[in-house]
């Protein structure tokens, strides 16, 4: 092809719709002209005849009504996630099977496993409790928690609770927004849940 018949190949893609630029005529350079330009549809794609554009597919209703169903479950997925154990505030919801109401003058009942040095902090509902953990897969123990000395009769038997499941703890689980802690007899002794701050 030479060098004004490649200009009129670009001209004429440019401009699919004057059919002037393409030659009316199927002339040699026409025929060039048009499989030039079909060569510029995607590939396996369907195109206007003589032109090349590809043709463009508007959705039916059936397919937007598929894709609009989908969606709610892809968000179902992400809030299904399981949480990261480590570097997560855990609010305390159970102790056994009893449900853990906060005090209203007093921070709820939390616990925090930080990564950084294996360290825990906790907060029983009226003093802090802070010491070091033990992880190996889905093992945890704690060690000796030191605790500050406030003193708060609502919520003291209550942080007496936590402490001790902390020291009965040997295994944890985390289910979506949810940390669950196990005795060694594989009972669960406490149940938290996500807050993200």
């Amino acid at each position: 092809m030479n060098h004004e018949v490649d200009a009129s190949v670009r001209r004429g893609c440019l401009c699919r719709g004057r059919r002037s630029m393409l030659g009316v005529a199927l002339a040699p350079a026409g025929v060039m002209l048009l499989q030039a330009c079909a060569g510029l549809a995607r590939p396996g794609g369907p195109a206007v005849a003589g032109t090349g554009a590809p043709v463009r597919h508007e959705p039916s209703a059936a397919e937007i009504r598929t894709e609009q169903a989908q969606r709610p479950r892809a968000q179902d997925a992400i809030s299904a996630r399981n949480e990261s154990l480590l570097d997560t505030y855990w609010r305390l919801i159970e102790l056994g099977e009893r449900p853990v109401v906060a005090n209203r003058q007093q921070r709820e009942p939390h616990l925090i496993l930080h990564r950084e040095a294996s360290r825990v902090s906790a907060y029983g509902g009226c003093n802090r409790l802070s010491g070091s953990y033990r992880l190996a897969q889905e093992r945890l123990t704690f060690g000796k928690l030191v605790s500050t000395r406030m003193a708060c009769e609502p919520g003291l038997r209550q942080e007496a609770g936590f402490a001790a499941v902390l020291a009965a703890c040997a295994a944890w689980r985390v289910a979506g927004p949810h940390l669950e802690l196990f005795d060694e007899a594989g009972r669960r002794v406490a149940r938290f849940e996500v807050r993200h701050l």
